[in-house]
């Protein structure tokens, strides 16, 4: 699975979903079962690539701003809800933090936990391993998130570098 095939993957749960996280995890398994296990196992390295793209103290502050701090477990879960939303709006917010804005506007902000599992569980139901057993890297990093973590703690540069989120949350 290359780069063009995950993202109309995720299209293709986003067509046979409502906007509801949980159904769309359910279009991902439908999606998935009828891929072979090398393809699964491709789609979750993919989306940890992808999740790991926004592991910034900067994109961590965007979330902060509207939901208060959701802990380690809850940024990668909307992580994974930004790349559930698709390819234009997770460039747009891995690019820009501030667009985040545009995501609430259209969407809502949930958390993915469910979406995120799909392929790994997938994977073990039929192979019997985790996907980290065939090198796959977990959603959630072990390092701190790229970035100046000071940046959580300086209210001016936080409305500098995200002034819709701060005139509209902050």
């Amino acid at each position: 699975m290359d780069d063009e095939q995950f993202w109309q993957t995720i299209d293709v749960t986003l067509q046979r979903s409502t906007q509801d996280t949980d159904e769309q995890a359910e279009a991902l398994r439908d999606v998935l079962a009828g891929l072979p296990d090398a393809e699964v196992l491709d789609f979750h390295r993919r989306l940890v690539a992808a999740n790991h793209e926004l592991y910034t103290w900067t994109h961590n502050a965007a979330v902060q701003l509207v939901e208060g701090s959701l802990g380690d477990d809850g940024f990668t879960d909307f992580r994974t809800f930004v790349v559930a939303t698709g390819r234009q709006s997770f460039e747009r917010f891995r690019d820009d933090p501030d667009t985040l804005v545009d995501i609430l506007a259209h969407r809502g902000i949930e958390l993915a936990e469910p979406f995120g599992a799909v392929a790994d569980q997938m994977y073990l139901a039929r192979t019997g391993r985790l996907v980290s057993d065939d090198g796959a890297d977990p959603l959630e990093p072990w390092e701190p998130p790229a970035g100046d973590r000071a940046i959580l703690d300086d209210a001016t540069q936080l409305r500098q570098l995200l002034p819709r989120l701060s005139a509209r949350h902050g």
